[in-house]
């Protein structure tokens, strides 16, 4: 019986210590169907997600997603902002949290996306109807930024680098 309670508190102790470390947690996020205007459609808005934590504390999240030309997501740009991002030859769109700009900034994140090639777009129109969407709520994204972020020459790669995190490839 001993035997088993050390066995036990051993493995909470070394389970406990991984926590006072910096990690990153990479995933997805999805929206459900939208509406604009008279349209109505089913099809998804799927985000790569990454999460920045220190031990149980999320500090910075973000999700990533291009929308396609075709997509019906589309119908949430206005027509000047599809004009812009028609300049792009690539286009994200972006919600981000953090907790604490004295850790990981939004002005952080902006510069390290800025070091990949992309620069901050303002996207109201489609802010607008990513925030009336029922999963925005629904999900507790109030807290959220949501932009868009243009690159006018693809690359092979981009990498998010923060103080004290491991650099994280992202791949849409």
């Amino acid at each position: 019986m001993i035997n088993k309670v050390l066995i036990l508190v051993f493995m909470l102790v070394l389970g406990c210590s991984s926590l006072s470390k910096n990690m990153v947690k990479s995933g997805d996020f999805t929206v459900s169907g939208g509406r604009s205007k008279t349209l109505e459609w089913e099809q998804n808005l799927e985000f790569v997600r990454f999460s920045w934590f220190q031990e149980l504390t999320l500090l910075f999240d973000v999700m990533f997603v291009e929308v396609g030309k075709d997509d019906p997501f589309q119908n949430w740009f206005s027509d000047f902002e599809k004009e812009e991002i028609s300049k792009c030859d690539e286009f994200l769109v972006v919600l981000s949290y953090s907790l604490d700009p004295d850790k990981i900034s939004h002005k952080l994140f902006q510069s390290e996306m800025k070091d990949n090639g992309f620069s901050k777009m303002e996207i109201p129109t489609f802010r607008s109807s990513m925030r009336t969407h029922p999963d925005y709520e629904g999900l507790s994204l109030k807290n959220y930024h949501v932009g868009g972020f243009c690159r006018k020459t693809a690359r092979e790669e981009t990498v998010i680098s923060f103080p004290g995190f491991l650099s994280q490839k992202i791949e849409f």
